[in-house]
């Protein structure tokens, strides 16, 4: 995980820490509570929404104190009696629902199993306390008003500007298909692509294909880290937990999130771009990015990492931090390791909730050692095993124990943290009582100096000087590089710049000095124009279709200046740029010099249909239907069957009124073990209630489970045998086993582990 992350997170104020002004405040980022101190002049208090910035690492230190906040707008109703914040939305819920999974608080519990019919209700919630932490539950369940034509408080995110109007923008929201965007027309100037609003829709037009709305507010921060691509196209940062195998993912905020790279190969908690596009005739939010931050098990065993950290005459002793302090694991000196070593083991999730966090005797049966995951040495003595480990602290006079995310908890003796930042902290071994509350004490903290990594490419020269360009300076600033310096026009160079100079003084200070600097490769492929004075970058980027003649924006290069380039289909283009200030105070110094499209991707040929096919005739569902350049192809459930079928018909869809989640008959042929049908079909009535997924082109559908069964060899997860869809998996564990309930769950297709699956 990047412990050093700057998170931009909202949260409610839901507690009061007396005496010293600090408040508890829930976020969705973090597990518990965060303590706020308010600032006099930002007066908080219960039921306050704040907005707050720090580093990832800083949350997870116990002692963490946020000061960095501001006070924002709610965005939902907030209530406070006595002690309690209570919260309002507004719902659809189906009925009797269990459990809730909510874009903005995660799970909301029906903890008191109340009954209410499928409708949309004015749901009350609250935070409670449990020994397994505190969670969110529904207090009170309350009909929503039956002449009722909006629905207050839908998030948007502004997605996209209209081209012949300057006040016109479309809007993205959940509650709509993936391609209907909403309309609004506003001459405010902070509204842009990226902006977050709170609209106002009419119920009984949420479906139609144009939907302006008149009633609208921007909200002043984004709830998700939001910025945009390359090609000006809207891209959100995303958490979210996802199965090892999985391809598509959903979001509970933005829904199906389409994933055209590779499966996610991991189980785990995944940091995530969705980037919002048009790809082929698919609309919706797609995968650009993904990093793995925590790793979930999901086998029957778990991986534990230990430090060799003493011996005697017979044994090694093992660290581990799932242990108690203290209580060090032996392992016999027949094993080659030595003082320092790191090592990895497996132990049953039995073991790990049981016998192995306190059991003296525990053996490990097998283990392997692998690469120190932080700098390990011996003390000068040779008696201690030392860690060194980069922390964030923010500052703290007081002499304080420090948290870890991996050594876990770290006594502290002596050492004050007078200012905020990165620090290079030493930490020794050391077992102090009998019962000790770690066995890992500070021995060094030294402050580090927090510099920023800058790239610049020598554009320029004169007899006396080499210029820099850099994209954090401004447009023209070039950085003076005296000669005799070993650089030549076209290299590339990398040098530090401090964090106060960052902020302060380098984007606009014109006598702005490089100390040092290193060449490094080129990252771009880089060159020099026919007279040799203008440096040249070429570089590839996929460009959606544009007939304005408009600039574009790359993600080293930054701003790009189009003079006279339209782009008459999307692709990905192979762009020439060169450098040239054209005016006193300019926009950019790069400019299109060349703009060709790479060749098209032939199509793979088609397989006619074998006359001697064994034919058969079928029931079969439609589950989506796709277009790429023009060809129609249409995935098919089929029933009698229970498995996967292609339809390729003449004439298209629409004309015969048909839609995914349609049903039909129509005879198959088995081609390579496959089942294709080129019709023709024959139309039933529907036995099945349908929805589309407002976020794909596939259909989810509500169906009857009569028993919910436990994983085993052959299901990865619980799951549910339908006559109809066959196995359901519950990959996201989202039925309650109950027994002599008929489930009702909404299913879709999806690909899990390589295999497309119906999931819950």
């Amino acid at each position: 995980m990047d412990t050093d992350t700057l998170m931009d997170v909202y949260g409610i104020v839901v507690g009061k820490k007396v005496p010293n002004c600090q408040y508890y405040v829930w976020c969705k980022e973090s597990e518990s509570d965060l303590f706020l101190q308010m600032d006099r002049t930002k007066p908080v208090k219960l039921g306050t929404w704040v907005n707050m910035r720090f580093r990832r690492s800083e949350y997870q230190n116990p002692n963490f104190l946020i000061h960095d906040y501001v006070v924002v707008t709610p965005i939902y109703k907030t209530e406070v009696e006595g002690n309690t914040v209570r919260l309002q939305l507004e719902q659809y819920l189906n009925s009797n629902l269990k459990e809730l999974d909510n874009w903005f608080f995660g799970k909301i519990h029906n903890n008191r199993n109340k009954e209410f019919p499928t409708g949309f209700y004015y749901l009350t919630i609250k935070k409670i306390r449990k020994e397994s932490g505190d969670i969110w539950v529904m207090e009170n369940v309350d009909a929503s008003e039956p002449k009722k034509t909006t629905i207050s408080g839908i998030i948007g995110i502004v997605s996209g500007s209209g081209k012949k109007a300057e006040n016109q923008y479309f809007v993205w929201c959940k509650e709509r298909k993936a391609d209907y965007d909403v309309v609004i027309f506003s001459e405010n100037p902070n509204i842009k692509i990226g902006t977050w609003l709170k609209l106002d829709l009419s119920l009984d037009q949420l479906s139609q294909p144009y939907l302006e709305c008149s009633n609208f507010t921007v909200i002043q921060y984004p709830i998700h880290p939001t910025f945009l691509s390359e090609n000006s196209q809207l891209c959100l940062n995303l958490e979210i937990w996802v199965p090892e195998g999985s391809q598509n993912v959903s979001h509970p905020f933005v829904g199906e999130i389409i994933n055209i790279i590779e499966p996610f190969g991991q189980s785990g908690r995944y940091s995530i771009t969705a980037m919002r596009n048009k790809i082929g005739s698919q609309i919706g939010w797609f995968l650009k990015a993904k990093k793995l931050s925590r790793v979930r098990f999901q086998s029957a065993n778990v991986e534990i990492t230990g430090i060799v950290v003493a011996q005697d005459a017979n044994v090694f002793y093992v660290w581990c931090r799932e242990r108690l302090p203290g209580l060090d694991i032996a392992i016999p000196k027949s094993a080659s390791l030595s003082l320092t070593d790191w090592i990895q083991f497996s132990i049953s999730r039995e073991e790990l909730d049981h016998s192995f966090p306190s059991d003296p005797k525990f053996q490990i049966r097998e283990f392997r050692r692998i690469t120190a995951q932080f700098q390990t040495d011996l003390s000068v003595s040779g008696k201690s095993v030392t860690v060194k480990i980069n922390m964030e602290i923010a500052r703290n006079p007081r002499i304080e124990n420090i948290h870890h995310d991996f050594m876990g908890l770290i006594i502290n003796e002596r050492f004050e943290f007078q200012q905020s930042g990165m620090y290079s902290i030493i930490i020794h071994r050391a077992k102090k009582g009998e019962n000790p509350r770690s066995v890992w004490y500070i021995q060094n903290a030294e402050l580090q100096s927090s510099n920023v990594e800058i790239t610049g490419i020598v554009v320029a020269q004169d007899p006396k000087n080499f210029y820099v360009w850099c994209r954090e300076r401004i447009p023209g600033l070039d950085i003076a590089i005296p000669k005799p310096a070993s650089l030549s026009l076209t290299d590339w160079i990398q040098f530090s710049v401090s964090q106060d100079l960052m902020e302060n003084f380098f984007k606009s200070d014109q006598a702005f000095q490089i100390e040092a600097f290193r060449r490094i490769p080129s990252i771009l492929p880089t060159g020099l124009s026919k007279n040799g004075k203008s440096v040249t970058i070429k570089f590839d980027m996929e460009i959606e279709r544009n007939l304005r003649v408009e600039d574009i924006h790359h993600d080293v290069m930054g701003l790009i200046i189009n003079e006279k380039f339209e782009f008459q289909q999307s692709g990905r283009y192979s762009i020439t740029i060169y450098r040239a200030k054209k005016e006193e105070n300019p926009r950019s110094v790069w400019y299109i010099q060349n703009v060709e499209m790479a060749p098209p991707t032939p199509k793979p040929r088609s397989s006619p249909i074998s006359p001697s096919a064994e034919e058969r005739y079928f029931t079969a569902m439609i589950m989506n239907i796709s277009n790429f350049e023009h060809n129609e192809t249409i995935n098919v459930w089929i029933f009698d069957l229970k498995q996967q079928g292609t339809l390729k018909l003449n004439v298209a869809t629409e004309k015969l009124n048909l839609n995914a989640g349609d049903m039909f008959e129509a005879v198959f042929s088995n081609i390579n073990e496959t089942w294709f049908s080129t019709g023709p079909v024959t139309k039933m009535e529907n036995s099945y209630t349908r929805r589309p997924n407002n976020n794909s082109n596939q259909v989810e559908i509500l169906v009857d489970g009569k028993s919910l069964n436990d994983a085993d060899s052959s299901h990865r997860c619980s799951w549910i045998d339908h006559g109809d869809f066959g196995d359901i998996l519950d990959i996201n564990d989202l039925v309650q086993n109950h027994e002599n309930l008929v489930y009702k769950v909404w299913i879709q297709r999806a690909l899990v582990n390589n295999n497309y699956q119906w999931i819950v």
